[in-house]
């Protein structure tokens, strides 16, 4: 009899089945809601719960290409570097001074022709001190067609022999002049940089020989 109400019990009573189901959610509703408490809910949650698509990739993402090339980064090396790099190439500058003039020349010359590209401090102040503080500008080309490197102010010279005999490693002191004049009636640049990419190339483009004294 009592099996029997068990297995069909009145319509007002619900099904066995039915009955373990509501209890297992419940139990679960109440292990979630327990679990919940322990943790605060953060900012992340919320968002989740707030955006459930955001993070997740758009439709025309398959459009656009994954990475966009990104510009090559500009690196500007001192001048006196250029010319410590030229001298591990193979360009004898210590013991003559014919050979660092050519290869100074042939410096300007890049630089009128657009293969080197110049930055400099513009020398607007009588002390040095202000003018370590003025920014790096780019130099146009056309500026070397009055004004040189001044090697001299970036070498340490034998006063004994007339010499080359190292370089300073300040850069500040390596400028662009007119020889001959005063540079406060047409001021030059301090520190000179070059572009570092450019200088490698024309290096490997040049003959160390080339500028060898005779």
């Amino acid at each position: 009899m009592v099996t029997n109400h068990l297995l069909s019990p009145p319509l007002w009573l619900p099904p066995p089945v039915l009955l373990i189901g509501m209890l297992l959610i419940y139990w679960e509703s109440k292990r979630s809601s327990s679990t919940d408490k322990t943790r605060p809910l953060s900012f992340s949650d919320m968002a989740t719960r707030v955006y459930p698509d955001r993070g997740k990739a758009p439709w025309w993402g398959a459009l656009v290409p994954a990475t966009v090339p990104a510009r090559d980064r500009l690196e500007r090396m001192p001048l006196v570097d250029l010319y410590k790099e030229a001298k591990h190439c193979g360009v004898n500058f210590i013991g003559g001074q014919h050979s660092i003039l050519k290869f100074t020349r042939a410096i300007r010359q890049a630089a009128i022709d657009g293969t080197l590209e110049f930055w400099g401090r513009p020398h607007r102040h009588m002390f040095d001190q202000l003018n370590r503080n003025e920014p790096l500008l780019r130099i146009p080309p056309e500026h070397w067609n009055d004004f040189q490197p001044d090697w001299v102010t970036a070498t340490v010279l034998d006063m004994k022999t007339s010499t080359v005999a190292g370089f300073y490693d300040d850069n500040f002191p390596f400028r662009s002049y007119i020889p001959g004049e005063n540079t406060g009636r047409k001021a030059g640049f301090n520190d000179l940089h070059v572009d570092r990419k450019q200088s490698k190339k024309w290096l490997e483009s040049i003959a160390p020989d080339s500028f060898s004294a005779p």
